[in-house]
């Protein structure tokens, strides 16, 4: 049986977070789902400091 152990979170996913309350929610399912599958997540498209800011403070250290 093959095991995925990272999700990759499309920028799609952050680019408008924190601002827009329902697409942080998502993120954070996002998040919460992934750690339970003892995934590791990676966020891709992390543009600015604000949105670092909020991954980072969900608990998603990796991002690209």
């Amino acid at each position: 049986m093959i095991k995925a152990n990272e999700l990759k979170v499309d920028r799609s996913f952050i680019l408008n977070t924190p601002v827009d309350q329902k697409a942080e929610e998502l993120f954070q399912n996002i998040l919460h789902l992934a750690k339970r599958f003892d995934m590791n997540v990676v966020c891709e498209g992390v543009e600015t400091q604000v949105q670092l800011d909020f991954i980072r403070a969900c608990g998603c250290l990796n991002y690209q």
